[in-house]
């Protein structure tokens, strides 16, 4: 196999040889000791308290969406009514004999 790094000669990479044993690999490294029951305790408390923060959190995010989408269609309402309004003054204002750009002129 040749082996070859940008501008250095290529180089034969060498046969590992049977013979020779491999080192044995090094043992896991020991598992760390168990936190003491108040480290635990602290540990859970924490993790309780982020968890209801995320759950007020998403209800509010939830509670506004649905307060936006109130006040989108509020305004919708407001607008159809607007312009249905404007639309009876064009009528009115036809049924009495002149053309709407004539009256708002």
């Amino acid at each position: 196999m040749v082996i070859s790094y940008g501008e250095h000669p290529p180089f034969e990479a060498l046969p590992l040889d049977p013979l020779v044993p491999l080192p044995p690999p090094p043992p896991p490294p020991p598992p760390p000791p168990p936190l003491p029951v108040l480290d635990r305790l602290r540990v859970q408390a924490q993790m309780d308290t982020a968890r209801e923060q995320l759950q007020v959190m998403a209800i509010a995010s939830v509670e506004d969406n649905q307060n936006q989408n109130q006040a989108q269609a509020s305004d919708h309402q407001d607008q159809d009514q607007d312009q249905d309004q404007d639309q009876d003054q064009d009528e009115d204002v036809e049924m009495m004999g002149a053309s709407v750009d004539e009256f708002w002129e």
